[in-house]
C-alpha cells in the first residue's frame, strides 16, 4: 500500500504557486498541570499509549481538543489553552489529518475503522522541521485556512488520487451519532521535544480564574511583555468540555482570526 500513503501522494501532486499562511499550533491541558508547566518553562512530552512514545499533542489552527463532559467543582480539572507562534511548527515531528486517538479506539465506526487502516502508516506526514508540510496538507485537503477551520473538504480531490478521496469522504461524513466531534477533520501534530514557553513562542493563554497565581508564575520570565490571555470564571459544576469550547472561540477572536483570513500566505 506504499502508493496509497498520504505523504507520497501529496509529494506527487503539482505544487501550488502560493500556500495558505501558517497558523498557530495549539495545546489544551488540565489546570492542575499549569504550575509544573510554569516551572519547566514549557510543555514536555508525556507517554502516549497510542504510539508507545513520549509526545506532545498540538492541534493546528485552534484549541480543538476536549476534556470530560462531566460537570465538576474541581477547578484543577478545568482546561488551560495555549496558542503558540507558527514558528513552533518547526518542532513538530509529524502530522495526521485527524484525531489519532479516536482512530486507535475505533471510535469512528464502520466503514471508517477499516477504510482508514493502517492509519499510522497511511496518513502520517513528516513535519520536516518547517511549516511547509502542514500548509500543503491544508491546501490539498481543504483549499484554504478558512475552509479547514470550517471543515469543508476540497472538492478538487473527491475522486482521488488515493488516499485523498478517502479523506474527502471521511471529512464529508456526519459522525455525530457516534459521539465524534470536530477532531475528525482537524490536523493533529506530534512533538517529541519540549515546546518552550518564551516571549517569541507563546501567543496566548486561557485559564480558569482559580489558577491566576499559577498563570502569574508562568509569566515571571516573560516580562516586560506577557502574552495575551483570557481568564474565565470557574462556574460551579462546569463541564470541562464547555470551558474548552469557550477557549476555542476566544482564542480564535483574540489571535487566530487573522490567520484564518489568509493573511501572510506563502508565495
Amino acid at each position: 500500500m506504499a502508493s496509497d500513503k498520504l505523504q507520497k501522494t501529496l509529494s506527487t501532486l503539482p505544487q501550488p504557486s502560493r500556500l495558505p499562511g501558517a497558523m498557530p499550533p495549539c495545546h489544551l491541558t488540565d489546570a492542575r498541570w499549569l504550575e509544573a508547566i510554569a516551572g519547566d518553562r514549557g510543555l514536555r512530552p508525556w507517554e502516549c499509549k497510542v504510539f508507545g512514545e513520549e509526545l506532545i499533542y498540538l492541534f493546528y489552527g485552534g484549541i480543538f481538543y476536549r476534556r470530560s463532559a462531566v460537570p465538576t467543582k474541581n477547578a484543577a480539572l478545568l482546561p488551560v489553552g495555549f496558542v503558540f507562534e507558527p514558528q513552533v511548527l518547526g518542532l513538530i515531528d509529524r502530522y495526521f489529518p485527524f484525531d489519532t486517538g479516536a482512530a486507535a479506539s475505533c471510535k469512528y465506526g464502520d466503514p471508517w475503522n477499516s477504510r482508514l487502516e493502517p492509519f499510522r502508516e497511511r496518513f502520517v506526514v513528516n513535519g520536516g522541521g518547517a511549516d511547509a508540510a502542514v500548509k500543503r496538507m491544508v491546501h490539498f485537503l481543504f483549499g484554504t485556512n478558512a475552509h479547514y477551520l470550517k471543515g469543508r473538504p476540497n472538492d478538487a480531490h473527491k475522486n482521488g488520487p488515493s488516499p485523498l478521496e478517502t479523506l474527502f469522504d471521511f471529512f464529508s461524513a456526519d459522525l455525530t451519532d457516534r459521539g465524534v466531534d470536530q477532531r475528525y477533520c482537524r490536523t493533529e501534530g506530534h512533538a517529541k521535544v519540549q515546546v518552550p514557553i518564551r516571549n517569541d513562542t507563546l501567543l496566548w493563554v486561557g485559564f480558569p480564574d482559580a489558577f491566576e497565581d499559577q498563570f502569574i508564575q508562568l509569566c515571571e520570565h516573560l516580562q516586560p511583555v506577557p502574552p495575551k490571555y483570557y481568564r474565565y470564571d470557574s462556574w460551579p459544576c462546569m463541564p470541562p468540555n464547555e470551558a474548552a469550547a469557550v477557549l476555542q472561540a476566544r482564542a480564535y477572536e483574540d489571535v487566530i482570526k487573522p490567520y484564518a483570513e489568509e493573511l501572510g500566505g506563502t508565495p
